[in-house]
């Protein structure tokens, strides 16, 4: 239906570049200003991984299936995206792997794309958020931040289970993925109390209980497509959150 667009191409950075921070020693200039572009790229990449996932989740939103597939192609591009950012950056492991589950979860957008079914595309659509999340978690992902890497294990982690419960049409099964990703979003916002709070922290604990009211309220429901609805929304706001703590690690 649509091919992946420029994953290795050469990306224009436009007005998007940071400005370097300058010191007194010309080495120092050098160092910092290539960090920053880096981290802009980074951060560009993070920015694109969650809007292809809040388009995802507006899919799950809505019965029709062209009304489905209007926001699962939107999020297609964003991953492309994504993709051509970390083109510039260091391949350390956790860059590679970001790298291969975004090109997982574009596949697998695709796939939701061509199919004739609302609930067989919920299911790729599951799949594919569930690569994406993980994809955003990686991106940012710092060995030396144990309270952060922690929060974003268990944010990622809720996305994943919120992401099964659409693969589901019982409201028991759904059920059950809802409320095992309750507790998740608890523990991110426990490790996120020992870490500076930041502007992006305050922000992403906001979104983490934004998140959690959206998960109650998700598991209240009597209706698969309307638990559909609510879950969109909850992966939405956590996503973001995801993002947030991230930027906090760059």
């Amino acid at each position: 239906m649509f091919k992946l667009l420029s994953l290795i191409g050469a990306l224009s950075m436009g007005s998007s570049a940071i400005s370097p921070t300058l010191v007194s020693n010309e080495n120092n200039v050098e160092v910092i200003n290539e960090n920053n572009y880096i981290d802009g790229y980074k951060s560009q990449a993070m920015s694109f991984t969650d809007g292809s996932i809040q388009q995802l989740a507006y899919s799950l939103q809505f019965t029709s299936i062209f009304e489905k597939v209007v926001y699962i192609q939107r999020s297609y591009p964003m991953v492309s995206q994504a993709y051509d950012y970390l083109n510039y950056v260091e391949h350390t492991q956790e860059i590679v792997q970001a790298k291969k589950l975004l090109l997982d979860g574009a596949d697998l957008i695709d796939l939701a794309a061509r199919q004739g079914n609302p609930d067989t595309m919920n299911y790729y659509v599951g799949d594919a958020i569930q690569a994406l999340s993980t994809a955003l978690k990686y991106i940012a992902y710092n060995t030396n931040d144990g309270y952060k890497n922690q929060a974003m294990n268990f944010t990622d982690g809720s996305i994943h289970q919120l992401a099964y419960s659409v693969q589901f049409t019982s409201i028991f099964e759904k059920v059950v993925y809802i409320q095992r990703s309750y507790p998740m979003v608890s523990q991110a916002y426990d490790y996120l109390n020992y870490v500076e709070h930041t502007q992006e922290i305050v922000q992403a604990k906001k979104l983490l209980l934004d998140g959690a009211d959206l998960i109650d309220l998700a598991a209240r429901q009597g209706n698969p497509d309307t638990m559909n609805y609510y879950v969109g929304d909850a992966i939405q706001a956590l996503s973001t959150a995801l993002k947030y703590i991230g930027l906090s690690m760059i």
